[in-house]
């Protein structure tokens, strides 16, 4: 009589718990550090959103031919016209407590702004960058 050995199939219990132990460390090492890019991806989209809106300002004041008052008191930015009001909320980024002006011609009131997005200074507003100008013709408008 000949004996046939099967061999079992499937898994033991241990190589289970192995490999469910090894997908539960890789896990736990790539979520938090997902997590934290997706919070830089976030505070970079409203910083975007920010200084895209001061840029729409400028050119809406030069188009229009009114000006605007620009109010940032720390998480939140209220654009004032005489037709109204409106506020923009942000979680990601900080902003200063400041009231400036866009005049007429497009023209802020400031020089520069600088803002907190995680927890880094960054530079939104010069005249140069929003503008597109030199700062001498900048001068030649305001002379």
């Amino acid at each position: 009589m000949v004996l046939i050995r099967c061999k079992p199939l499937g898994f033991t219990l241990i190589e289970l718990i192995i490999v469910v132990l090894i997908i539960m460390l890789g896990a736990g090492l790539v979520g938090p550090l997902s997590l934290k890019e997706l919070n830089k991806s976030r505070a970079k989209v409203e910083y975007l959103e920010l200084r895209n809106t001061l840029k729409i300002m400028t050119t809406q004041a030069y188009a229009r031919g009114f000006g605007y008052q620009v109010v940032l008191a720390e998480k939140t930015m209220t654009i004032k016209s005489s037709k109204g009001e409106k506020a923009y909320n942000y979680e990601y980024i900080t902003l200063p407590k400041l009231s400036f002006f866009i005049n007429s011609n497009g023209f802020p009131s400031v020089n520069s702004l600088t803002i907190i997005v995680s927890k880094k200074n960054k530079q939104v507003m010069s005249m140069t960058d929003m503008l597109g100008v030199t700062r001498d013709v900048i001068d030649a408008v305001h002379n």
